[in-house]
């Protein structure tokens, strides 16, 4: 995937090969914990954090997973039909890369809560025996690199 700065401060994507379709259809579902709650654990039981805070980031968390869910559908089912010759892209507002920032911050917490203990091995022995766990590094790395790409292109 190439990412390209765009004229209006934003960003466009260039798919390359199915990979890159993967990797973006892979967002949504690598985020799916619910950070809120996460959150709450740190607070005090009188902060009312459970009441009035946890419901307003529970729902900037899914809106942002859901809004680029539905980008990278709808991204993919145009690319079938409408960029035979060229290759497919998905322009991205500068407004909107916050949401997709947010949604790729997501997929790398989750990844890194779920993958902690065959990260920790990789370090010490240098080899990993789960192929899910090779396929969520590449994703993680992938994430990683498209965050740079957002930071360096639109945000000050």
């Amino acid at each position: 995937m190439i990412v390209l700065p765009t004229l209006n401060g934003g960003i466009k994507l260039v798919i390359e090969r199915d990979q890159d379709w993967d990797n973006l259809k892979s967002i949504s579902d690598d985020a799916a914990e619910d950070f809120s709650k996460r959150f709450s654990l740190l607070m005090d039981e009188d902060s009312m954090w459970d009441e009035i805070v946890e419901p307003e980031l529970k729902d900037q968390f899914s809106s942002q997973v859901k809004f680029v869910k539905k980008q990278v559908e709808l991204a993919f089912d145009n690319s079938v039909d409408d960029f035979e010759e060229e290759l497919p892209e998905i322009s991205i507002t500068r407004e909107e890369t916050e949401l997709w920032y947010g949604a790729l911050n997501q997929a790398r917490l989750s990844f890194e809560d779920k993958f902690r203990k065959e990260v920790e091995a990789l370090k010490e022995t240098g080899k990993i025996e789960n192929g899910e766990v090779v396929r969520a590094l590449f994703r993680n790395q992938f994430y990683f690199g498209f965050q740079s790409e957002i930071i360096a292109h639109t945000m000050d």
